[in-house]
């Protein structure tokens, strides 16, 4: 063939090939965003008729949303919740009751697996269903999750979000007829998506979408670029059409930024205790989800409403809980170095208290069965333990503390960075969400110890594997590499205990050897003692029933000639071997002399190394 006529054929299948998975994203990134753009729409809704409008709430937000907020946002005020009429006192606790009641009925009803925060589901979808979600699953998750936040709960939209990207991801995978492992990489496109959308943080939401897979820093690469190209779609689309621009969703103080390498031994602190708050955090909710409320004898529809009617008594006297309450960060965010040291012990005692609570109102949210994401509440809690310790920081050593500010964007990344098991996505997506790039450094950092110090099992998405090798959707593809590093040698069974026959013995002795016998193939000698094949069960069973011709056949008249096995090839050879042939058990030979029979090798040989080796690689890594 001319180099030219292979080069434009090359160019062909290229195109092609990534041509499909162009325009696939292309779909998943306009659903995507048509979603984001949906579900916000409907929790304002819900949150101006009922939570604001019936509660006299006014959850604040970012500071650059609040142009036509109408009346002035809930402050952070530890009694600001006492002061209210008893009309207003009701439906504070009303509004997240019934929230809780109408998204348990929504879930329970029409698609159970849209239950808690959704990216468990999606991350179960991926290793263990072949990336299928039923279709009603985004639709569900959409109205039950904006009704959840809407109403109060103290959840965000990164789980409801993904959760819809990846369904239509899914959708998408079975209309094309596509393999199991392609759906796998749709259902992340969609992840990445509606991640990156909602945060407009594209590249974090793609990188969120490969890593949010494993407990361990690897990612699935092979999403990577799908998951670029809908994100990137999303996120484009989103910000033209929700209304709010392509702003970041923080505003931080113009040169806010890291230039003083000391500073990196208060950070070093602050991330040790990060670590500490997201274990609490892991605990916590596992402790509500797996104890409490599934110990409490009720309807499961109803647990939502009972976690909506417990989060509104909190919030009679802390209702800042209440909500994605995004908007409490701001302050910090731009603050200066306070005045007092009654000022800074005020101000850290409100942001500590709005971080324990805030777990706990999440706990009481989602661990009921209430629809909605934990990553906006681990932003909140991390921001807000970060608005504590920089607060301090800055009134002991002000000299060494330029932004009190910065903490608070770097507690988001760390804590969730050690919550979530995602170092690399924490550092990009809180970069992207504040155009924080100044504190690239003491995010690395932080990131990094949160990451280190929070135990490998300890994680906010309990459907996570510890790495590629665990997962069910890998399955098989690790089995060469371990396989080609053990040796037949090392697992045949050896020649003294493997039974063989001559050539000239008569059938009937075969068969009754065969009864007599938990070995599923024979070697066969001739004369001389040198192997000249095999004789399987499988080849002798229809002479069960034909006792006549027992004397009549001989080994030699049913053997079939082998390819041989020496214990010097790897069980990845001995396993093809086995496989080719269809036999359960196969001939080892002398790597000199392949007449000369040395031992017998069965699948269940291959099957135990490769379990043995297997544990062995697991134990050594942990």
């Amino acid at each position: 063939m001319p180099l030219s006529q292979l080069a434009l054929s090359f160019s062909h299948l290229e195109f092609y090939r990534i041509g499909r998975w162009f325009i696939m994203a292309v779909f998943i990134g306009t659903v995507a965003a048509t979603g984001a753009i949906v579900f916000e729409k409907v929790q304002n809704l819900v949150e101006s008729h009922f939570l604001e409008g019936k509660a006299g709430f006014y959850p604040p937000h970012p500071k650059i949303d609040l142009e036509d907020q109408g009346p002035p946002p809930e402050s952070l005020h530890p009694t600001s919740g006492w002061g209210r009429s008893y009309s207003s006192a009701f439906f504070l606790i009303l509004v997240p009751t019934l929230g809780g009641l109408a998204s348990g009925l929504l879930v329970f009803l029409f698609a159970p697996e849209a239950e808690g925060h959704g990216t468990d589901g999606v991350i179960r979808s991926y290793h263990r269903q072949g990336g299928h979600i039923r279709w009603q699953v985004p639709l569900v998750k959409l109205f039950a999750s904006a009704i959840t936040i809407g109403s109060g709960g103290s959840a965000g939209r990164e789980g409801p979000i993904a959760q819809i990207g990846a369904g239509f991801g899914s959708l998408l995978g079975s209309w094309f007829k596509i393999s199991q492992r392609e759906k796998r990489i749709l259902v992340l496109a969609g992840v990445a998506a509606g991640v990156g959308a909602m945060f407009k943080a594209p590249l974090g939401g793609a990188l969120f979408a490969a890593e949010v897979l494993y407990r361990e820093p690897e990612f699935e690469f092979e999403a990577l670029i799908p998951a670029f190209i809908s994100s990137i779609l999303a996120y484009s689309l989103y910000c033209l059409f929700a209304g709010t621009g392509f702003t970041t969703i923080f505003l931080i103080p113009d040169g806010m930024k890291f230039d003083d390498p000391g500073e990196l031994i208060f950070y070093g602190i602050m991330g040790i205790f990060l670590a500490l708050g997201g274990i609490l955090y892991i605990k916590a909710f596992s402790f509500f989800r797996t104890k409490v409320f599934t110990a409490i004898p009720i309807p499961k529809f109803t647990k939502p409403m009972l976690g909506g009617l417990l989060l509104g008594l909190l919030a009679l006297v802390f209702p800042q809980i209440l909500g994605v309450s995004y908007g409490y960060l701001d302050e910090p965010l731009n603050a200066h170095d306070p005045a007092t040291r009654g000022e800074a012990l005020r101000i850290a005692g409100l942001f500590l208290t709005l971080a324990l609570l805030k777990i706990l109102g999440t706990c009481l949210t989602i661990g009921s069965g209430g629809s909605g994401g934990v990553f906006a509440p681990s932003l909140v809690i991390g921001g807000s333990f970060g608005a504590a310790f920089g607060t301090m920081f800055a009134y002991y050593w002000p000299s060494m503390v330029s932004y009190p500010g910065a903490y608070v964007l770097v507690g988001m990344g760390g804590f969730f960075s050690g919550v979530a098991k995602v170092p690399i996505t924490s550092l990009i997506m809180v970069c992207e969400m504040t155009s924080g790039y100044g504190l690239v450094v003491p995010l690395m950092l932080v990131t990094m110890v949160t990451y280190v110090l929070t135990p490998t099992h300890c994680s906010i998405y309990e459907e996570q594997v510890a790495r590629r090798i665990d997962s069910p959707a890998h399955a098989g593809e690790f089995m060469v590499d371990v396989l080609e590093n053990v040796k037949v040698s090392e697992v045949m069974e050896p020649l003294s205990e493997v039974p063989t026959i001559l050539e000239d013995t008569p059938l009937g002795e075969v068969l009754k050897m065969s009864t007599e016998n938990p070995h599923q193939a024979f070697p066969v000698l001739n004369s001389d003692e040198e192997v000249t094949g095999v004789v399987s069960l499988d080849d002798v069973r229809s002479y069960y029933y034909e006792s006549e011709l027992g004397n009549l056949i001989i080994a030699g008249d049913v053997i079939r000639p082998i390819d041989p096995i020496t214990p010097h090839d790897d069980l990845n050879t001995g396993l093809q071997k086995l496989v080719q042939e269809a036999f359960e058990e196969y001939p080892v030979v002398d790597v000199k002399n392949p007449k000369k029979l040395v031992g017998l090798i069965s699948r269940r040989h291959v099957l135990d190394a490769y379990r043995n080796k297997f544990n062995e690689m697991k134990s050594d890594s942990e």
